[in-house]
């Protein structure tokens, strides 16, 4: 440098090597084992403090830049590039759905599966009964379901477990952010029986406020 020579400020301590936690030599330049972590970017502004000389020696840059400064020529830095804007946009477009998704959400739900073994039980009375397992969902704090069938005229639901209200209704309670499984069981009288499956609608009313959800399923009096 004294010369007049082309010198560069490094001083071959090997600390940018040393801290490296994949062994990369970044004097040689960007390579493949890089994992962009810039602990060399701290050793070697550290080591160009302690002997007074310019930090920066190891820095993140983009080859236009690095040319221009070769050539003499101030860096270039466009933060508002056609890139960035559309970057911008399609995350302000996947953030805007998932806050639609989460403010639209329904706070509750229900799954409905018809046992199979057995499919029905004839009962003594000339009657059938089909048993179900409901999951009852409730995204909010704790509160009661009405739970009810539509579909089959005179049946009978039952909870195992569970009593109907003073009112006829059948009221479950589901804890706050919880999930409930019940047992449930649907029974036709002899004389509603229908002559062939039928399709049901098995659903859960909050009685607050009037919301509903429901889930279809089946009766299947007889196995003929």
């Amino acid at each position: 440098r004294l010369q007049g020579a082309p010198a560069g400020d490094c001083v071959d301590c090997h600390q940018c090597v040393n801290v490296c936690p994949t062994g990369v030599d970044i004097r040689h330049g960007i390579q493949l084992g890089c994992i962009q972590c810039s602990l060399c970017i701290d050793a070697c502004d550290s080591v160009m403090t302690q002997i007074g000389r310019p930090t920066g020696l190891i820095g993140y840059d983009t080859d236009i830049n690095v040319q221009r400064r070769k050539e003499g020529k101030p860096e270039i830095y466009r933060i508002v590039r056609p890139r960035t804007v559309i970057y911008a946009s399609f995350i302000a477009i996947v953030g805007g759905v998932m806050l639609y998704t989460l403010a639209t959400r329904g706070t509750m739900g229900i799954n409905v599966l018809h046992e199979r073994n057995p499919l029905l039980v004839q009962l003594s009375d000339g009657g059938v009964r089909n048993d179900y397992t409901v999951r009852l969902l409730n995204k909010r704090g704790a509160r009661d379901f009405v739970l009810d069938v539509v579909g089959l005229p005179n049946a009978k639901l039952t909870v195992a477990g569970e009593t109907r209200e003073a009112d006829g209704r059948m009221v479950i309670d589901v804890g706050q952010d919880q999930t409930r499984e019940i047992r449930m069981s649907i029974e036709a009288k002899g004389a509603d029986l229908p002559s062939a499956p039928v399709d049901i609608e098995i659903r859960i009313t909050d009685p607050a406020t009037g919301t509903s959800v429901s889930k279809h399923d089946h009766f299947v009096p007889s196995t003929r």
